[in-house]
């Protein structure tokens, strides 16, 4: 990894892992950052309160307040900044609510460097990530058609987030970090269609009267003639979650 590729920005670290911490930290000063570093969720908060800041870094399991709270938190004030990445050993178990919470990324305990770096590089590129080359696909295609793109917002077969969607799937679901293609078809409306490739998140195999079965899928890149009518379309809804559960 290059020095210098997050000069000027500025990161607040936080993990009450001292010793993982403080070399997580200096890997990013290496890279030109300027980073923030709090050893609960609490003094991270604080840090927050008193530093403006491009990115949030921070351990899901803290004392005092975790980072499920930080992430609630922080999207309490700002839907949409800063990015956050949480680093968890349990992603199998916390993904969903914290994508529905408003996190961005997840990155698995133990991780490699590079890793983390490529997340947090990726988080803090410009916004146009939707027209980017589209990811090699695997195997799964999910084609889908629904009546007006209201419709299936309004039913909850489709709910949009700021970074993907929830599917609603009463049949098998791909599996998850699994890249698929997607083409979501809808008979009329001001959105005709949805098409593009994207990575399955996470997956509820069961149902119960609040949250359906189905899925949520991370958009990695979008068909150009639907990138700025399904942002508009997203601003109108504002939401909170980055990927919605329900």
């Amino acid at each position: 990894m290059s020095s210098g590729t997050l000069t000027g920005k500025t990161i607040l670290l936080a993990d009450d892992e001292r010793i993982l911490t403080e070399a997580i930290a200096r890997h990013f000063r290496r890279l030109g950052a300027t980073v923030l570093t709090g050893f609960d969720g609490l003094e991270a908060w604080e840090l927050l309160s008193r530093h403006a800041v491009d990115i949030v870094v921070t351990d899901a399991h803290m004392p005092g307040c975790d980072g499920l709270e930080l992430v609630r938190r922080i999207r309490q004030c700002n839907c949409e900044s800063p990015p956050i990445v949480i680093l968890t050993g349990d992603m199998e178990n916390l993904a969903e609510e914290l994508h529905h919470l408003g996190a961005e990324a997840l990155v698995g305990k133990p991780f490699q460097r590079a890793d983390l770096t490529s997340t947090v590089e990726r988080l803090l590129s410009p916004k146009d990530c939707w027209s980017a080359s589209p990811p090699p696909c695997g195997k799964e295609v999910l084609h889908r058609s629904f009546a007006k793109i209201e419709d299936a917002l309004s039913t909850g077969q489709l709910i949009l987030g700021r970074g993907g969607a929830f599917i609603a799937e009463p049949g098998p679901l791909p599996p998850v970090n699994s890249v698929a293609s997607f083409s979501f078809m809808f008979s009329d409306g001001p959105i005709t269609s949805i098409e593009g490739s994207g990575v399955v998140r996470w997956s509820r195999q069961g149902a119960n009267e609040n949250l359906p079965r189905g899925f949520g899928l991370e958009f990695s890149s979008l068909s150009a003639s639907v990138i700025e009518p399904l942002r508009r379309l997203i601003q109108s809804i504002k939401p909170k979650a980055f990927i919605p559960k329900k």
